[in-house]
């Protein structure tokens, strides 16, 4: 998978392989993993945004996700997922986004979410030993993962 971002148009694309193991049908591409596809794209696109500024910092969570599909994704298919701002309101942001074949190419899928940052983060409480080390686990893991798209983003 390779990931780019467009800051002037505000668009994040996932491009990607998908394989012949990834079928719901007999050579047809689950519609659940497009539909995870475009929700981490959503999420791509929410990180590069918030790491450059131009959202509100916190964590953003998937509240709402519809999806259109529009023709099945035969299995082995190079796909890009391109992810854009629809609008800010406060702590919501709403995204949609398109799976094809090309950019002006075959429309699979197409999908709409609407994201929150929440008043309160339910990890911001700490109680007891146990939860601060977990939460210093995930916050490492959460860094590796940003390096990797940073990595990704940036060349």
């Amino acid at each position: 998978m390779l990931c780019t971002f467009n800051a002037e148009k505000q668009e994040f694309s996932s491009l990607i392989t998908l394989g012949k193991n990834v079928c719901g049908h007999p050579t047809i591409v689950h519609g659940g993993l497009t539909a995870a596809i475009v929700d981490e794209t959503f999420g791509g696109l929410n990180y590069v945004m918030k790491k450059r500024g131009m959202l509100d910092p916190g964590p953003a969570f998937t509240v709402h996700m519809v999806m259109d599909w529009k023709k099945p994704i035969p299995a082995g298919s190079h796909i890009i997922c391109t992810a854009s701002l629809d609008s800010i309101e406060g702590r919501k942001t709403w995204v949609r986004a398109t799976v094809k074949d090309r950019p002006d190419g075959v429309e699979y899928a197409a999908g709409e979410a609407l994201f929150v940052i929440p008043k309160k983060h339910p990890l911001d409480k700490s109680t007891d030993g146990a939860e601060e080390q977990g939460r210093a686990h995930a916050a490492g893991e959460r860094a590796q993962t940003e390096s990797a798209v940073e990595q990704q983003v940036d060349s």
